[in-house]
């Protein structure tokens, strides 16, 4: 039986569709307007809500911030004895110890201020003529200056009951998120873990701890530098023998709170305490302060954040900057409790799913923990 072969016909190419053949559309120029416009104004309108809520959101961050660093007490104690019998205590000390504060700080400190304030004509003329002594500063833009510094500062004092009374009620809020937070945070976590596989609920559960022990190492490491620019403000007006030693030091640590922008606005009472004296004196003593204020921060507060969030100081001082810029006083206090939390976030999670990713071999834990 003969076998036949199949021939196949190859002396035909398939034919490739053309480049000019290609149909293509174009957007009428009116939908293009249309959808620019409409883009731009969400745009704006996005940034003007995040202007809207950005105080109130960054409140609750101070209270998430604080609940974390108050939490491993929480848990010890909770291992003694019910959690709410805990929770109820360490609020309650905590309480104690900010209104034993204020009571110490807060009045003689008003006082002390609004006496210096209602003494500005005396302390202008004594400058004045400490100033006609020296003719290399008698010209009229330092006394120019001097005035209208003193103007601002009694419209400032107008207002301090006012900051005040809102900054308490700022801290209030900022203490019920924090109890809030609290008795919440199991059920909270349970809810986002729920989000993930359970193979990887582990894992998630690791990270957020992580992520809630360096937000709460931000204040655990305000704490110390309170304590240490405190101590070394007392040691040195003690020595310039600058009156109100004890309430002035414990106002330059209170101003670690805010960092770079507290300790520069304690500087001012303290300047204006030592004008008491004397002029000299307020001289020295401002120059003290300066260079306090440069130790704080460039030297303290980044290399004391560093060992409690685990944060280059490099990032520290660009997360304050950046804070700064972006959202003013409220910007300055969350940047730091923000950028530890993103730290733990590239390091534990992005920066292992790139490598796994790209194939990078090895696991550079050095690099990681510097970050």
């Amino acid at each position: 039986m003969a076998e036949h072969a199949e021939t196949v016909d190859t002396s035909r190419a398939p034919e490739r569709p053309r480049e000019h053949e290609r149909e293509t559309t174009h957007r009428p120029w009116w939908q293009i307007v249309l959808i620019g416009a409409g883009t731009l104004a969400l745009g704006i309108g996005l940034l003007y809500f995040i202007r809207l809520v950005a105080r109130p959101l960054a409140l609750a961050l101070l209270g998430i911030v604080i609940a974390s660093a108050l939490s491993p007490v929480v848990d010890w104690l909770g291992r003694r004895m019910p959690r709410g019998v805990a929770l109820a205590l360490v609020y309650l000390l905590l309480v104690v110890i900010i209104v034993a504060a204020g009571w110490f700080i807060i009045p003689p400190l008003v006082n002390e201020l609004l006496a210096v304030i209602g003494n500005i004509p005396d302390y202008l003329e004594t400058v004045q003529e400490w100033i006609e002594a020296r003719p290399w500063l008698n010209n009229g833009v330092v006394l120019d200056t001097l005035s209208s510094q003193a103007v601002g500062l009694g419209t400032q004092a107008i207002s301090l009951p006012i900051t005040l009374t809102s900054a308490f009620f700022d801290l209030v809020l900022i203490l019920f998120v924090s109890v809030y937070w609290q008795i919440e945070s199991d059920k909270l976590n349970a809810f986002f873990l729920s989000l993930f596989p359970p193979r990887q609920r582990s894992e998630t559960s690791r990270v957020l701890r992580q992520i809630g022990h360096a937000m709460g190492g931000y204040i655990r490491a305000v704490m110390l530098s309170v304590l240490f620019i405190g101590g070394l403000a007392y040691i040195g007006l003690s020595i310039i023998g600058v009156p109100y030693t004890l309430a002035l030091s414990v106002l330059v640590g209170v101003g670690q709170f805010v960092p770079l922008i507290g300790p520069t606005v304690a500087t001012i009472p303290v300047a204006l305490v030592a004008l008491l004296s004397s002029p000299t004196k307020a001289l020295i003593t401002l120059g003290f302060m300066l260079v306090l204020q440069q130790l704080e921060s460039n030297v303290v507060t980044p290399n004391i954040m560093h060992s409690q969030t685990k944060i280059s100081p490099l990032l520290v001082l660009l997360a304050l900057f950046v804070g700064g810029v972006v959202g003013g006083l409220i910007g300055v206090l969350v940047a730091v409790p923000l950028a530890a939390a993103g730290r733990v976030l590239i390091v534990e999670m992005l920066a292992p799913a790139i490598r796994r990713r790209t194939g990078a071999a090895g696991h550079p834990v050095e690099q990681d923990e510097s970050a």
